[in-house]
């Protein structure tokens, strides 16, 4: 359908939008370019865009220009030096999960697999999901949070299960 073709281009090179998102290559110059529409704060969730993007130096000069940068990540990583602040995360065995994009694969029969939290993370400790985070900014900022398309509850914090439920709302597993 190239639907991406109807998106609204970058303000550099022109680049195209694929599913919303924006073409990786181009974050260093969306932060670096001045003008109306520069990117100038960031947050970023369990990645580590540093170590990943190409031209490592201009991304750190890039991400050192933002006046913002929130990094969610439970390791020390080249971008999480980088960050003003460092929010750790549940990990792995600690938070509900789900097969996300496996199942979409074109296999002869669908599958998913949910796992509740295993372990509860450890006491007194400050951890929480990123979906919370997402959604405790945008409410500060006095937002409504946007999951997939849909509007979230902006008095009640999503839980695991309701992100995921959202997530695998159209599957063709239930």
């Amino acid at each position: 359908t190239r639907n991406f073709e109807k998106a609204p281009k970058s303000r550099v090179r022109g680049a195209v939008r694929l599913n919303g998102e924006s073409a990786t290559p181009t974050l260093a110059e969306e932060i670096l370019h001045p003008g109306k529409g520069r990117i100038r704060s960031l947050m970023i969730s369990g990645a580590n865009p540093v170590g990943a993007i190409p031209d490592t130096d201009k991304v750190v000069e890039a991400f050192r220009a933002l006046d913002l940068l929130v990094v969610v990540e439970p390791f020390e990583t080249a971008t999480s030096l980088l960050a003003d602040y460092v929010l750790p995360p549940k990990i792995l065995f600690e938070h509900a999960d789900f097969t996300f994009g496996l199942e979409m694969t074109n296999l002869s029969l669908p599958y998913t697999q949910y796992t509740p939290p295993l372990v509860p993370p450890p006491q007194d400790s400050e951890l929480c999901d990123e979906g919370y985070v997402a959604w405790a900014i945008t409410k500060r900022l006095g937002g409504t949070l946007n999951i997939m398309g849909v509007d979230m509850d902006m008095e009640n914090p999503p839980s695991d299960d309701d992100i995921l439920a959202i997530m695998a709302r159209n599957s063709s597993v239930p």
